[in-house]
């Protein structure tokens, strides 16, 4: 499943009304970090396809700030976990695909619960 691109335009439908839980990647063009993660991210978009939908907002795009403004992040490249519109958890920086697996592994229990015990958010 291929990690789509979304922008703030496209952040209410892609990520807080998602009927699958979501993991945003939150980049920039001049991150070496993030540039490394790409590859990484693209096959555990793959391998976790079906149950996770994986997408990336560009931060230094001048037209998504405004979701820096609702979603504080720390540094690049930050992943952030949704499930139904709630961010439910986050990495900072790099790591190596079995950290990435354990902590989307760890994500998804956690999503799993959220799926079953919570509406969606109203937007």
């Amino acid at each position: 499943m291929p990690v789509e691109t979304i922008t703030a335009k496209t952040w209410d439908d892609k990520v807080i009304r998602s009927d699958l839980p979501v993991v945003v990647n939150f980049s920039a063009v001049r991150c070496g970090f993030c540039k490394a993660l790409e590859p990484l991210y693209s096959r555990l978009s793959d391998q976790y396809g079906g149950r996770l939908k994986f997408t990336k907002l560009m931060v230094d795009d001048m037209q998504n700030h405004e979701i820096l403004h609702r979603v504080p992040i720390e540094g690049t490249p930050t992943l952030k976990f949704y499930c139904r519109g709630r961010e439910v958890g986050e990495h900072v920086g790099y790591a190596i695909e079995p950290v990435l697996k354990r902590k989307i592994d760890d994500m998804l229990a956690e999503m799993e619960f959220c799926l079953s015990n919570s509406t969606p958010l109203k937007i």
